[in-house]
C-alpha cells in the first residue's frame, strides 16, 4: 500500500467553490463506490488534498469524481438534541425481547447525555408481566425492568420513564427499547413511547 493524494481545484471543481472537510470526509466514507479507506482532506489555497491509504481503483475515481461535483461546502449539522416516538400501540404475547423503538442520530456532539426513556404499557392478564430494556449503542444497558399490573386490561395502564447519563462522543449513536411478556401468550402492549438524547455539558 502506498497513500495516494488527488487534488482538486476548490474553485473549479467544487459547485459552490467551497469545502467543508468534515462533511466531505462524511460523504467519501458514505458512498458505496469507494472501498479503498480515506486518510485525510486537507486544503490549502485553491487546493483541496483527498488522501488515501491506497491509489483507487478506476471506478472509485469516477464515484470520488461524483461525491466532489455534489459537495455543497455546508458544516455538518451537529445536534446536541434527538426525539422520536409513536402513539399506536404494539403488543406481544412472546417472551423474545421485541425491538419496540428505535432513535438513531447521526452528527451528535461530544458531550453528557442524558437519554430519556417513557412509555405506557398493560397487561391482559395479571400474570403477563412486562419485560422491558432501553439499550444504548447495543451495548449499554439504560434501564432493564420485570414488572406486574396492579391491574389487568387496556383501560388499567401504567407509565413508566427515566434516564441515564453518558459522555458521548462525536458521531453516531442510538438508543432502543424492547419488550417481551413474562408468560408466554399472555399479551403485553407499549403506546406513547418516547426516546431522546439531552446534552447537559
Amino acid at each position: 500500500m502506498a497513500a495516494t493524494k488527488y487534488t482538486f481545484s476548490i474553485s473549479a471543481d467544487f459547485p459552490n467553490q467551497k469545502v467543508d472537510s468534515d462533511s466531505l470526509t462524511s460523504e467519501v466514507n458514505a458512498d458505496g463506490g469507494i472501498t479503498t479507506a480515506l486518510d485525510c482532506i486537507n486544503t490549502s489555497g485553491d487546493d483541496c488534498d483527498i488522501w488515501f491509504v491506497d491509489a483507487l481503483a478506476a471506478p472509485e475515481v469516477t464515484a470520488l469524481n461524483a461525491v466532489v461535483a455534489a459537495h455543497q461546502g455546508d458544516p455538518i449539522p451537529w445536534v446536541d438534541y434527538a426525539y422520536v416516538d409513536f402513539n399506536e400501540t404494539k403488543t406481544t404475547t412472546s417472551t423474545e425481547y421485541l425491538l419496540c423503538l428505535e432513535l438513531s442520530k447521526d452528527y451528535v456532539l461530544d458531550g453528557n447525555y442524558l437519554v430519556d426513556y417513557t412509555f405506557s404499557w398493560y397487561s391482559s392478564n395479571s400474570v403477563a408481566k412486562l419485560q422491558c430494556k432501553v439499550v444504548l449503542d447495543d451495548t449499554t444497558t439504560v434501564m432493564e425492568e420485570s414488572t406486574k399490573p396492579r391491574d389487568v386490561g387496556v383501560d388499567n395502564t401504567e407509565r413508566i420513564s427515566g434516564f441515564g447519563e453518558y459522555v458521548l462522543t462525536a458521531g453516531t449513536h442510538n438508543a432502543k427499547l424492547y419488550f417481551a411478556t413474562g408468560k408466554v401468550n399472555r399479551e403485553v402492549g407499549i403506546f406513547n413511547a418516547a426516546l431522546s438524547f439531552r446534552r447537559v455539558s
